[in-house]
Parts: structure tokens; C-alpha cells; sequence
């Protein structure tokens, strides 16, 4: 059943006990947000607007503050920053174009997903490249080295942004107006940094590795995650829910093509400990937490009898964004990805159960 909007929305004319914060909009919707939610989801698919949304909406707080928001029109959802207390106002009805999303992904994380486990595929090339004949260009093997020094330094740079987010959060929560002192975590991380870049740089001039061969090398193995960068915006995807992380070619529309594939998912870890994550495939895979890489498997190859390609790493409770990227098509017709979690004896493909969504906020009548 459809909700008419017009009967629950505040006018400029009416009046209101909050005050407008947009005065360009001709309507605003009230919204009721879980108190706990960091973000939020508004389902307005079965909404019949007065006015249309096409000049796109903004979102704001009670006492007028600017919320992040994505507006994802075709999938009828609106995903929000949280207001804090309180609820918060959506205002559309513009005469002008207005952003569709202003959801910066450095500041608030990657936008929300509507699915738990979401497949997104686009046509893509890929060489011919086989890992056996990788493995036989010494050049290659230097490379790998060096990958493996960058990977941690991205996994370590990763934690540091999550710590110092969060002391950010437990400062802006409450904690004592006085100039925060040094965190003795974050400062054991960035000499870890330090260090570790330290060894990449020495380690580099000790191969002999030109910049112009690093630099190949790295383009082969980022072809199939820059099929989803943002710059890539004239790309068609298709885009459904999976139960679970595991790839065939029968998963795709076209089954007679080489695609792209990615799975996204928000990991919700409850138990702090060591996380290993594996891949499994006959081309191209890896798996990134928060844009790290924890585990790859580059080029063409035989899929392996169990999870041979693994990565581990310790992570604190807390949310992470999963993404298994997968050459599926005719190529390469079989990607899984699984994980062993503290305490397990052995892995397991993810299932959509281990993904969250955000909480959903209701239309307040």
C-alpha cells in the first residue's frame, strides 16, 4: 500500500514547533531514528510525493545541523547520518538541482547498503595472463615481496584511522573540554607505520625493482577492483542479494562473458581475536576489509582442493565493510570466499546472517 506523503509532510505554511533550516524546499518529511543508529535507512519506495524528487533532498537535524545523506533512487531508499537525539527532517521540493549524495566515505565510512550481501557485475576485460607463468618472471617474485610490505602498511594505516576515529567519537561524546593527550595506542601504531615503510623502502632498493615494473605489476593486479571505483560512473552493473560468498557463472545475466564481480557486505565482529579470511577461484579474487587487502589470488589459475589463499588479521569489535572482488565469466567460472573466525576449527563460506543493514527510521505521522 502506498503512504501519501502529502498528508504526512510539514509545509512552509504550516506551522511548526522546529524550525526550517531549508528555506528553498517546499516540503520536509519528520522521521523517527533508532536512538543507537550511527546511520540509517529510509525506505521510500512506497511513497507518493507531492512534488517530485528529481532536484534530489537535503537532510537535517533538529537544531538545523547538516546531515551526510545518499539518495539511491532507483533502489527507492535514502541512507542518513545519524541526527544524535532526536529525529531527523528530510526536505525535497527544490527548484534547483541538489546533490543526490554529499556521503563522504572517508568521514562516515562507505555508503549503506539496503542488502546484506550485495553482488554487484559489470562487463569487464581480462588478459590472458596465467599465475604459472607469473611465477616464472623473477621480476614478479620481487614484486611480491614488496606487496606484501605495502599490505601491511595498509592494514596497520587502517586500524590507525579507526582508532583515532574513535577517539575522536569518545571525545565529541562527552568526555572533558581540555587538549587531548597523546593515546600511547596511537602512537605505538604510527611507529609501526614508521618502521614498516622503513623496511618497504630498504627492501625495495635491496631488489632493484624499478618504479615502472611496480607500477605494472600493481595495474595488473588492481584491474578487477578499479572495474567498481567511482570514476568508472558510465559503467552498467547489475546488481542483486546473494545468500552467501560463493561465485559461479550461472550467478550472471550473461554467461557467455568476463565480468567484474563484487561482494559487499558490513561485518558486525562482536569478539576481538585473530580473523583469517581465504579465496578460492580459477581467476582473479581478493578480499578487502575497510580497502585493505587481507588476501589475493591474482591472474589466471586452477582452483585449489581447499583455502590455500589466506590472510589473517587481529581486529577489535567493531563494523567493517567486506568486499570480495571475483573474475567470474567464461574463463573463469567458480570464487569463494570464507572465513575463520576466533575459536573456529575450520572455514566457512559467509552467509548473508553474518551481514548487518542499517536500522530503518519511520515517516513520524
Amino acid at each position: 500500500m502506498k503512504t501519501i506523503a502529502s498528508a504526512i509532510i510539514l509545509a512552509t505554511a504550516i506551522p511548526c514547533l522546529c524550525e526550517w533550516h531549508e528555506q528553498d524546499a517546499k516540503y520536509r518529511i519528520e522521521a523517527d531514528v533508532p536512538e543507537t543508529a550511527s546511520a540509517f535507512g529510509l525506505d521510500i519506495s512506497d511513497i507518493v510525493f507531492p512534488d517530485n524528487i528529481e532536484n534530489g533532498v537535503a537532510v537535517r537535524s533538529a537544531d538545523g545541523e547538516k546531515l551526510p545523506h545518499h539518495l539511491d533512487k532507483d533502489g527507492g531508499m535514502l541512507f542518513c547520518g545519524s541526527p544524535g537525539d532526536g529525529p531527523a527532517f528530510i526536505y525535497f521540493g527544490f527548484p534547483s538541482k541538489h546533490q543526490d549524495s554529499d556521503w563522504d566515505e572517508k568521514k562516515h565510512g562507505p555508503i549503506p547498503e539496503n542488502q546484506r550481501l550485495q553482488l554487484r557485475s559489470t562487463r569487464a576485460w581480462f588478459d590472458k595472463t596465467t599465475e604459472s607463468e607469473m611465477m616464472k618472471n623473477p621480476q614478479f617474485l620481487k614484486y611480491m615481496e614488496i606487496r606484501k610490505i605495502e599490505n601491511e602498511i595498509a592494514v596497520k594505516e587502517m586500524m590507525l584511522a579507526r582508532a583515532m576515529a574513535a577517539t575522536r567519537t569518545a571525545l565529541s561524546d562527552g568526555m572533558p573540554d581540555h587538549e587531548e593527550a597523546p593515546d600511547p595506542g596511537l602512537e605505538i601504531l604510527r611507529a609501526e607505520i614508521a618502521e614498516t615503510k622503513k623496511i618497504l623502502k630498504e627492501k625495495t632498493k635491496e631488489l632493484g625493482l624499478q618504479d615502472q615494473d611496480i607500477r605494472n605489476f600493481k595495474n595488473k593486479e588492481q584491474r578487477l577492483e578499479r572495474n567498481f571505483s567511482p570514476k568508472q560512473s558510465r559503467r552498467e552493473f547489475e546488481t542483486r542479494e546473494m545468500a552467501e560468498t560463493r561465485l559461479r557463472r550461472e550467478t550472471l545475466s550473461d554467461k557467455k562473458k568476463e565480468h567484474a564481480c563484487r561482494l559487499q557486505g558490513m561485518l558486525m565482529l562482536e569478539k576481538e581475536g585473530e580473523y583469517q579470511f581465504a579465496v578460492n577461484s580459477e581467476g582473479l579474487s581478493m578480499i578487502t576489509i575497510d580497502d585493505a587487502t587481507i588476501v589475493s589470488w591474482p591472474f589466471i589459475h586452477t582452483k585449489s582442493d581447499g583455502w590455500t589463499h589466506a590472510g589473517t588479521i587481529h581486529l577489535p569489535p567493531g563494523k567493517y565493510t567486506f568486499r570480495f572482488y571475483a573474475q567470474i565469466g567464461e574463463k573463469s567460472d567458480f570464487a569463494e570466499a570464507a572465513w575463520k573466525k576466533p575459536g573456529d576449527h575450520e572455514f566457512s563460506i559467509l552467509k548473508d546472517t553474518d551481514f548487518i543493514v542499517p536500522p530503518k527510521a519511520s515517516i513520524k505521522s
